[in-house]
């Protein structure tokens, strides 16, 4: 690398994050319906036809030939995963810090700064692309799969930020919704509606401790926080505990505490056996909630024994789903692991929690708009593609020499 390459090297990302940063405290972040179809896909097909004509009558330039040099693609890749590095580390909210908000830093996709880098990598990968193809050849052929897939891969997951679409859709069992809210809580139609059938919940065995008056666990018990089976036997102060029986739905009534079928308003319920030198007993405790108070049994005048509620293992729901296309009841099962795809809607099952006023569990789906994730995924595709191809190249040519 010469001194004038490395110089241009140091100097354009500089520049180039100045240039940003004054373009972002004049004029805020850039707005992503400035570019939503169709702008955003004439500026692709403009950056697709426009490299390689720019890179064909002016290769012999200078200024060509820096931006289709190895130094010029390093500082670009170096600025560029500088700023997706700040942008995974850093949540990309509303942040609780006023200056990570006016710099940009808590939305650096939309920032003028990020635009000019991605602008300058696409343009530099372009050119070394073009520089490179110039001889038809295996070798060739797999450095062009694997350094488009790239190109592709940042040009299109870049351009598709401004046509994407995240809703958050709340709807209760037996509820036909028909919309959702986006991340400013704005009301949104997106085409279809989902009818809540069954929500179904399934819980991992709870866990036991010994809580001292402050509601802090003793050190004594902490290894007891582990899930329970029946039969587990647990040290709590002077007592020897057996667990005899776990329901994971139960309902309490006065002293007595029963099995049910239904989660709405149940708790998770444990009958102890507690025994010490002189006698044993055995007694309920269980979880609580806005209509219960939790079961606990005092093991002295500070410690007590509480049941920590127990985390969900699978959450998931049946719905049936609707179009306007046509408006009929499609049964579909969506789960954590398990989304509905819906042309470009991606409707994945989000959370859950209970209505305070009718005590109703309310699913949450979260439904992604994003049209051009097809062609970022074949991007990513032509890059591990041509990764692999390349190492076997390599192989291949080593054991030649």
């Amino acid at each position: 690398m010469n001194k004038g390459k490395f110089k241009f090297s140091v100097i354009i990302p500089i520049f180039i994050l100045i240039t940003g940063l004054c373009l972002h405290f004049t004029q805020g972040l850039i707005r992503p319906e400035w570019f939503s179809f169709p702008v955003n896909l004439i500026i692709g097909l403009e950056l697709f036809c426009g490299i390689p004509l720019v890179y064909f009558f002016f290769k012999n330039k200078k200024a060509v030939q820096f931006l289709s040099s190895g130094a010029a693609a390093i500082s670009a890749i170096s600025l560029f995963a500088f700023l997706t590095t700040i942008m995974a580390v850093l949540p990309q909210e509303k942040p609780s810090y006023s200056f990570i908000e006016f710099s940009g830093l808590n939305n650096i996709v939309f920032t003028w700064y990020f635009t000019l880098s991605a602008l300058y990598i696409l343009i530099c990968l372009g050119f070394v692309i073009l520089r490179r193809f110039n001889a038809f050849s295996l070798r060739n052929i797999v450095f062009f799969i694997n350094h488009f897939g790239l190109w592709l891969v940042i040009v299109t997951g870049f351009l598709g930020q401004a046509d994407k679409i995240k809703l958050n859709i709340p709807v209760a069992e037996g509820s036909l919704v028909w919309y959702g809210f986006d991340p400013d809580n704005k009301y949104f139609e997106p085409g279809f509606a989902i009818k809540l059938t069954d929500f179904k919940i399934e819980y991992y065995n709870p866990k036991i401790g010994v809580f001292n008056s402050d509601g802090e666990l003793t050190g004594k018990t902490r290894e007891a926080l582990s899930e329970i089976k029946q039969k587990d036997k647990i040290k709590a102060g002077n007592y020897d505990v057996e667990i005899l029986e776990i329901l994971q739905y139960a309902s309490v009534s006065g002293d007595s505490v029963y099995a049910v079928t239904e989660n709405r308003g149940a708790v998770t319920a444990v009958r102890l056996k507690l025994s010490d030198d002189k006698n044993s007993f055995e007694k309920w405790i269980y979880t609580g909630n806005k209509m219960v108070k939790p079961g606990i049994i005092a093991t002295g005048t500070e410690n007590f024994i509480a049941l920590i509620p127990p985390e969900p293992k699978y959450f998931g729901s049946d719905i049936e789903f609707y179009t306007r296309s046509g408006i009929s009841a499609e049964p579909h099962n969506i789960s954590v692991n398990k989304p509905l795809k819906y042309y470009s809607w991606t409707i994945y099952q989000s959370s859950y929690y209970s209505d305070p006023e009718s005590g109703n569990i309310i699913s949450v789906f979260s439904a992604v708009y994003d049209p051009w994730l097809p062609f970022t995924y074949a991007g990513m595709f032509m890059l591990i593609s041509g990764a692999v191809f390349m190492m076997f190249t390599k192989i291949r040519t080593v054991k030649k020499d």
